[in-house]
């Protein structure tokens, strides 16, 4: 673990907002026009999950799934024009309890066109969407569950 800190250091560093959203935001972009594709939705997991909120925000997809996201800024909770579904976990270091209860005022507000849903497991750590083992009874049913919720969220909402 204390090998990989650096590595995580740099990519942190690498991949910010200033540099990675145009390169995002340009994909989403260009697939809904070259493709005619009328309705995109958008998973994302940690990192992700942050770029699926904003685009969110930006109206480029329809529907979201941030699942244990992190770097998420209030401001971007609040720049939400788009429904979607949060999966969180408690205690998580990536999204703090300020977070989850802006989530939680968001599900609670039935904003129109942008109704938030959201999800809290208990008893998993940060990343156990993807990365959780699956050896573990409890990380693999929450596993399972999460991939669930949002197939379901995305089969209803696209």
């Amino acid at each position: 673990l204390f090998f990989r800190i650096p590595q995580t250091i740099h990519w942190m560093l690498t991949h910010t907002k200033p540099k990675c959203l145009p390169i995002i935001q340009k994909w989403f972009e260009e697939v809904k026009a070259e493709r005619g594709i009328a309705r995109l939705g958008a998973e994302g997991f940690c990192w992700g999950g942050r770029y699926s909120v904003i685009l969110a925000g930006l109206g480029l997809v329809d529907y979201f799934v941030a699942a244990h996201p992190s770097s998420v800024e209030i401001e971007e909770l609040n720049e939400m024009k788009r429904p979607g579904l949060f999966i969180t976990v408690e205690k998580d270091f990536a999204f703090s309890d300020k977070h989850v209860a802006k989530v939680k005022e968001l599900v609670e507000a039935k904003k129109e066109g942008c109704a938030i849903s959201h999800k809290e497991f208990l008893g998993v750590k940060h990343g156990f969407a993807v990365r959780g083992l699956k050896s573990d009874p409890l990380v693999a049913q929450a596993r399972e569950e999460a991939l669930a919720l949002a197939v379901q969220h995305f089969k209803a909402s696209l």
